[in-house]
């Protein structure tokens, strides 16, 4: 069990989407308040990882869920941490959930969701956006 997660979560501070970035992919930016990133040697690269959070991204062909837990030592400095969570329930078409991933900066959270087919998800975006599910209310929005 990762710190906290048996604690209540609220929304993040912003969530937004585009298309910019890698060909075939959808970017979708988190701003989590309070999130720190610290450079971590992974093989021959340095890659930004989160320090003061526990990150965990679940992605399905048509969904995907970001789990966002303030780590315990750090809340009890800073009590404005706040454990988050974004559930999107629909997407406008499926993803191939083996070739997503994310990348942490200081207060955002990159997730680059690989389209299964390669077509533009601009208009669908705009008009409707990511279809959440919020569990408070048991609605979508």
């Amino acid at each position: 069990m990762a710190d906290g997660e048996d604690e209540n979560f609220s929304d993040p501070y912003a969530v937004s989407t585009d298309e910019k970035g890698p060909e075939d992919y959808v970017r979708v930016q988190v701003v989590v308040l309070g999130l720190q990133a610290k450079n971590t040697l992974q093989g021959f690269k340095m890659v930004k990882k989160p320090a003061n959070f526990t990150v965990d991204v679940k992605y399905e062909e048509r969904s995907f869920t970001l789990l966002v837990f303030a780590k315990d030592k750090d809340k009890k400095k800073n009590p404005s941490l706040k454990n988050c969570k974004v559930h999107i329930k629909k997407l406008p078409d499926e993803i191939i959930p083996s070739d997503c991933y994310y990348k942490v900066d200081k207060e955002l959270i990159t997730i680059f969701l690989h389209k299964a087919k390669s077509r533009s998800w601009e208009r669908d975006l705009a008009t409707h956006g990511l279809d959440t599910y919020t569990e408070e209310d048991g609605v979508s929005s």
